[in-house]
């Protein structure tokens, strides 16, 4: 095990995907003030469509009432039985049961697939220092004194103290 009581530690903060880099090169940071931030596609989640309708997949173009890159809410109406049967047994329409942006329509399985919203990340700068590097719409660089411990020992997931 080997104890440095004073040295300089440079530390890389990098956020999982392109975002937006916050703060400056030469700015003073404290440990948990917010550096970087990013927004994460949401989930994609899947409308069985024409299986609910009960229409041929090659059919959904013309029965589908969005097109990729619309918005839909959920709880709207986004299909209308037809037919007799339909009418006499008053069915109700088909209304979407998510929420997001129209990201294809599938005409070999019928599928409608939905971009839900996207989820913000927000990246501390984990020690306090100054910013001596700005990676671009990735992360940056921070360099601080501190006494380092080097070994090999587990203490769990990242931490900090005060």
């Amino acid at each position: 095990m080997t104890v440095s009581r004073d040295t300089v530690v440079k530390r890389t903060r990098r956020l999982p995907i392109k975002g937006e880099v916050m703060v400056a090169q030469g700015d003073s940071v404290t440990a948990d003030q917010i550096v970087a931030r990013a927004l994460l596609p949401g989930p994609l989640l899947t409308i069985k469509y024409s299986e609910k309708m009960g229409i041929s997949p090659s059919q959904i173009r013309s029965k589908f009432p969005k097109n990729e890159g619309d918005a839909i809410v959920k709880e709207e109406q986004i299909g209308e039985f037809t037919g007799f049967l339909a009418k006499l047994f008053k069915t109700p329409p088909l209304t979407s049961d998510v929420e997001g942006t129209v990201e294809a329509i599938s005409e070999i399985t019928g599928n409608v697939l939905v971009r839900t919203a996207p989820i913000p990340v927000q990246m501390d700068a984990y020690i306090p220092g100054k910013v001596v590097e700005i990676i671009p719409e990735e992360g940056l660089v921070i360099e601080t004194r501190a006494a380092m411990v080097q070994g090999i020992f587990g203490v769990g997931g990242e931490r900090r103290g005060p």
